[in-house]
């Protein structure tokens, strides 16, 4: 059985730090769920676990994760999650910025990885680790005021807001990261610097995940006629077989086996994961 999934739209005034709020409801279910797959998309997430808690799989043996608070960093392969039984996890999906602002522990530890909070921001925690975890209207509005009290954006947040923008329109006019290294006046020494610290992933790989997202976007909704190669050339790979390596590094299975049920994909299908 799969757990229920529903979303809930940030409010405008938020919309700088936090993309959207996501729920997975199995506290009625007395079994844990069947699987079901979150995919890299560019953002990292705030985690509120309740009930008998979670199960994720990066790769190799499950991580569970019990009751409490915690942030998962960028992702860069699919990742599986179970709910185990009488549980609810209250997610909250984070701008890529904004977990730098968190913490001064480089990005690059929580990549493909879920720590506490407790264990990067204690007063951050401290100031949600009493709430009423099952009640999102609760959690949602500690969450706006405590971001709108403790982020201050800095250099680096601007940095990866822009690089981000520049990445994001890249795709549809097939800029290069070389490109976007001569915009910043960076060079490329720092650049991969700051994309380590800041968000993770490489600026290549974080490129690459965001082409791959804007694919599986229209391949959950595209028309039958579309064939996998017209998909491909559309989105800016060379060719059908340069898009089913990319597709299988990250699902590890072939394009023509996707499935929409086996992943937590947006309700409404977009792009604009970054609202930029």
């Amino acid at each position: 059985m799969l757990p229920t999934y529903r979303e809930i739209t940030t409010k405008e005034s938020s919309r700088d730090s936090i993309q959207k709020f996501w729920i997975l409801e199995h506290d009625l279910n007395p079994l844990p769920s069947s699987p079901q797959y979150a995919l890299p998309n560019g953002c990292c997430t705030l985690a509120f676990i309740n009930g008998n808690g979670i199960s994720l799989t990066f790769s190799g043996d499950p991580i569970h994760l019990p009751p409490g608070i915690y942030l998962a960093g960028q992702i860069t392969r699919k990742v599986s999650v179970v709910m185990k039984a009488y549980s609810k996890a209250i997610m909250v999906q984070l701008k890529p910025w904004v977990p730098s602002m968190m913490t001064n522990i480089p990005m690059s530890s929580f990549t493909d990885n879920v720590v506490s909070l407790e264990a990067i921001n204690r007063p951050l925690y401290e100031t949600m680790a009493n709430l009423d975890g099952v009640d999102e209207t609760v959690i949602i509005g500690k969450v706006y005021d405590a971001f709108a009290s403790c982020l201050q954006p800095d250099t680096g947040t601007h940095f990866i807001q822009w690089a981000f923008n520049y990445l994001q329109k890249g795709l549809t006019n097939q800029q290069t990261i070389a490109d976007m290294v001569r915009r910043s006046g960076y060079s490329q020494r720092r650049i991969e610097q700051q994309f380590k610290r800041l968000i993770g992933p490489t600026a290549k790989e974080t490129q690459r995940i965001l082409q791959l997202r804007q694919v599986i976007s229209e391949l959950d909704h595209r028309e039958q006629t579309t064939t996998l190669g017209e998909l491909a050339y559309r989105h800016g790979y060379y060719d059908q077989a340069h898009f089913i390596r990319a597709y299988q590094r990250v699902l590890g299975e072939l394009p023509s086996a996707f499935r929409r049920d086996n992943y937590l994909l947006p309700v409404t299908p977009h792009f604009d994961f970054l609202q930029l």
